[in-house]
This record gives C-alpha cells, sequence and structure tokens, in this order.
C-alpha cells in the first residue's frame, strides 16, 4: 500500500468539521511513515449518491462522523459497498442492539479495520497517566473524571454524549469486567456515574452540560499517592502527589491532539493490517453500559448490574 492513507468523510455537522480542519492540518507521520489526507468529504444525507465518484476507488479508509443515529444505517451500507475500513465517531451507535448487528458484520469480515474514535485513549498526557501509574502510584484502585460545562451537541441528551468518554476509560484502566454501573441526577441537571468492577477499582465520572466553568479533570488513585491531570489550563498538566503531599509535574508529548493520534492510529492499522486499540467490539460494550446507565438515571440512580 502506498505510503499516503486516504481518506472520506461522511458527516458535515459538528464533529464532521472537526475531522476536516484536522486532517487538513494533520503534517505529522506515524511511526510506520504513513501519512495521511482527506481525498473525498462526502456531505451529510447524500452519501449514497457520494459513492458512485469515481474518485472513491482511491479511498483507503472510511470516517462517520454522523449524528450518532445515523452511524449503524451508514456503516451497514458502506459495508454492503464493500467499504470495510471504518472509524465511527463515538459512541458506536444508538443502541446496543445496532452495535451488536455491527459486530456481526464485522465477523463475517476478520480482514477489516473497524475501530471507534474513542479520542481519549490517544491522548498523549492520559497515555503517559496510563504508563507512569505502577512506577507512581501502584495498582489504581480509584479513577474520578469530571467534565462539566460540556457542550452537548444538539440532538444529544448528556449521558450518550458526555458519558461514553469516561466510559470506555474506566474498562479500559480497569482491566476487568463491570460489576455494576449508576447514574445519580444531580443539581443542574448533571449525573454522577459509578462503575464498580470485579477486581475492586471502583470509577466515578461526573458530568453535566451546566456549570459556573468549564472543568475536566482525570484522576488515578492508587496506593502510592495520586495523578491528576487538570485541563483547560495553559499549559496542561500532569501531578503525581505521594502520601506525604509531596507534588510532582510530569511531562508528556504536546506535538500531537487525541484526535491526530487517533487518525494516525487509524492510518496505521490500515496501512500494516493490524487491529487499533480501540474496535467495534469495545466500542460496542460503551453503547451497553450507557443503556444500563440510563436505565439507572430513570429509576433515580439506583445501581444496575452489568450482566
Amino acid at each position: 500500500m502506498s505510503s499516503q492513507i486516504n481518506l472520506a468523510l461522511i458527516g458535515r455537522g459538528h464533529w464532521g468539521k472537526v475531522y476536516e480542519r484536522t486532517i487538513t492540518g494533520l503534517t505529522q507521520v506515524t511511526a510506520g511513515g504513513y501519512s495521511v489526507s482527506l481525498l473525498q468529504h462526502i456531505f451529510g444525507k447524500d452519501y449514497k449518491e457520494a459513492f458512485t465518484h469515481p474518485q472513491m476507488r482511491n479511498v483507503d479508509g472510511i470516517i462517520v462522523a454522523s449524528s450518532t443515529s445515523a452511524h449503524y444505517e451508514i456503516a451497514a451500507h458502506l459495508f454492503s459497498r464493500g467499504f470495510r475500513n471504518l472509524l465511527i465517531e463515538k459512541p458506536l451507535t444508538r443502541t446496543y442492539e445496532e452495535a451488536q448487528k455491527l459486530q456481526e458484520l464485522a465477523q463475517k469480515h476478520p480482514e477489516a479495520i473497524l475501530m471507534v474514535d474513542h479520542t481519549l485513549l490517544y491522548d498523549p498526557a492520559v497515555r503517559l497517566m496510563k504508563e507512569q501509574a505502577t512506577h507512581t502510584i501502584g495498582t489504581i484502585k480509584h479513577v474520578n473524571y469530571t467534565s462539566l460545562k460540556t457542550p452537548l451537541i444538539e440532538g444529544n441528551t448528556i449521558i450518550p454524549d458526555a458519558g461514553s468518554p469516561p466510559i470506555y476509560l474506566f474498562l479500559d484502566i480497569a482491566g476487568a469486567s463491570p460489576l455494576s454501573i449508576a447514574a445519580k441526577p444531580k443539581e443542574n441537571d448533571n449525573v454522577e456515574i459509578t462503575v464498580e468492577f470485579k477486581n475492586g477499582m471502583r470509577a466515578v465520572a461526573k458530568i453535566g452540560s451546566v456549570y459556573s466553568e468549564r472543568k475536566r479533570e482525570i484522576v488515578f488513585s492508587g496506593e502510592h499517592g495520586t495523578l491528576m491531570l487538570t485541563e483547560f489550563m495553559n499549559p496542561r498538566e500532569i501531578i503525581f502527589a505521594d502520601l506525604n503531599g509531596n507534588q510532582t509535574p510530569l511531562a508528556f508529548p504536546t506535538d500531537r491532539t487525541a484526535l491526530e493520534g487517533a487518525l494516525l492510529e487509524f492510518a496505521e492499522c490500515i496501512a500494516d493490517k493490524k487491529q487499533p486499540a480501540t474496535p467495534f467490539s469495545a466500542g460496542a460494550e460503551v453503547v451497553k453500559m450507557i443503556e444500563l446507565a440510563e436505565q439507572s438515571f430513570k429509576k433515580g440512580g439506583e445501581p444496575v448490574l452489568c450482566i
């Protein structure tokens, strides 16, 4: 395959514009030497007609950044047209049933590169926290995620929109099956999501679109201290605090954004025919957890078992 990976983009809303802008400004190359370009931008509902364009023969992968409600329909259509390298914006689908159907399609084509853009896992700062946890705080016992005054995409609700990033992070960090999930209503229509895991780890996400100021923090707590990433500061910073209160800043790469990292991961997976760190199967598990969280929310925050 050529060192140039050509991508098509479906979606002209908020996330479609973000992807287009990011790919246009993407000058980095992956470790494997693959660069990325946007060959064809496909706008919204006209995507079926756009696939008759001759240029589509040169497309290596397709990004689906439409509204979540359209993800399943679009992905299923792409499969039917023979396009098997897909990057879908989070969450994977609107319902777990749709996610399962996509997984069934994926299982018939093991050679396909099927990735969900859970961008947080490609954030250089979050990656460093994961790498350094064992050497600094030991086994992670608690994870706390705060994202308040989060802008909501039109038509979305808070749990699927703002809840999918922390839920994916929790599942990734725990490395164990979840026992239960609870989503408690809080003031100003904010939500507190708590996930208990079989290995004893506990994770809490405080999310909402109404707050006095925009705030995002990620805290890993372990046997020997904490690691905290504070967002919306200049510059962003990671602080390791030991049990005596001594604080040490940790440096992390700043030459690549999380979305750039995700796009380059997608390109490298296509070129090297390897599976991504955030595959459809994991994205489907997040959709399942979102549905359980919404059930809990309707019950006033009563925990729901993750069966």
